[in-house]
């Protein structure tokens, strides 16, 4: 039911815009506007994340306005006000601006007044903000003796197989700067290998959805407890074929598989190799979290670190840094009284 509204949505919205520029010289029958209305389409539906976050959020106002006897879309301000009030008892703060910002998609889609736009809703949502809004909760960084320790510690509970193919994504992922969605999408084919290095292609990631020529470098470290390069070969060596997916699963008993590894896995690799029981700190983002902090400690500049991260601000790059001691990387050590 829910794929049929969410096909339903695209069409009205693709028979909106067939009948809004019809005096254009667009019919439904010319073979250039069939091609007109299939990216039409497609640049609606974006991508594939964002597609369905996008018909998720509208899904969930529209039931909770039949739900109140209320109409929808268009949305009034004074809707979205109650939507807002009630809701912020069930949504986080940053969860119910996204559904705002979706439903305010939907006018700016049909050139239909913005409902966000009007003050009084604004007033709601800035008072919801005082009262509701919480930082978002950052993953944790590790250092480069916690990353060592976590995988030695490991590595004397998980058989031999696992544990080297859960070495090569965690040090793949953290020298990379890989989000866990390029990390798990990586095939062998995207590997070259070059003396003491690996060349790695990302074919699409968050900042990169249109395919574009995007590339790691992974050199080889000098500790081998904890070099991507040598456990990534290891790793591709057990594998024993030139194609496919780069981690896969592994089913009892260590037999290999073919199945891509799922990005969430990311997460629970993550959890079992460095959180406590009863921890929550450390996540897939750990790991670019870690680069980007151990990076910075380092001295790295900024430029330096997006080339590897792909990050396209600096002021992303800051977001990453989790260096919370104060008498670290100070301005005032340098002064010199």
């Amino acid at each position: 039911m829910a794929r049929k509204n969410k096909q339903a949505g695209s069409e009205n919205l693709t028979a909106e815009f067939i009948n809004n520029n019809k005096e254009q010289g667009l019919t439904e029958t010319a073979s250039q506007a069939k091609r007109v209305l299939d990216f039409f389409e497609r640049g609606l539906r974006g991508a594939d994340n964002s597609a369905r976050a996008f018909d998720s959020d509208l899904g969930l106002y529209k039931a909770w306005c039949e739900g109140r006897k209320l109409d929808s879309l268009p949305a009034q301000a004074g809707t979205l006000a109650l939507y807002a009030a009630e809701m912020i008892d069930i949504l986080n703060y940053r969860t119910l601006s996204r559904h705002l910002s979706s439903i305010n998609r939907w006018h700016r889609l049909r050139n239909l007044p913005l409902p966000l736009q009007d003050p009084q809703l604004k007033m709601v949502l800035r008072g919801i903000k005082l009262d509701h809004y919480k930082p978002p909760r950052q993953a944790g960084a590790f250092s480069l003796t916690e990353l060592e320790q976590a995988l030695h510690v490991r590595g004397e509970t998980e058989s031999d197989l696992t544990h080297i193919r859960d070495c090569a994504l965690i040090l793949l992922g953290f020298a990379g700067a890989f989000r866990r969605s390029e990390l798990v999408s990586i095939n062998i084919e995207d590997i070259t290998i070059e003396q003491n290095s690996l060349v790695i292609r990302v074919r699409k990631s968050k900042t990169n959805q249109f395919g574009n020529l995007d590339e790691k470098w992974i050199p080889k470290g000098r500790n081998e407890q904890i070099c991507p390069y040598v456990w990534t070969l290891r790793w591709q060596k057990a594998l024993n074929r030139t194609s496919g997916p780069l981690f896969v699963r592994i089913r009892k008993g260590g037999k290999l598989t073919d199945d891509r590894l799922a990005g969430q896995w990311v997460n629970f690799v993550m959890k079992q190799y460095f959180n406590l029981p009863g921890q929550d700190l450390f996540t897939a983002h750990s790991l670019r979290a870690s680069f980007v902090t151990q990076a910075i400690s380092r001295g790295a500049g900024e430029i330096a670190i997006m080339r590897q991260t792909k990050h396209k601000s600096s002021e992303m790059i800051r977001r990453y840094v989790r260096i919370n001691d104060i008498r670290k990387l100070n301005a005032v050590n340098e002064i010199g009284y």
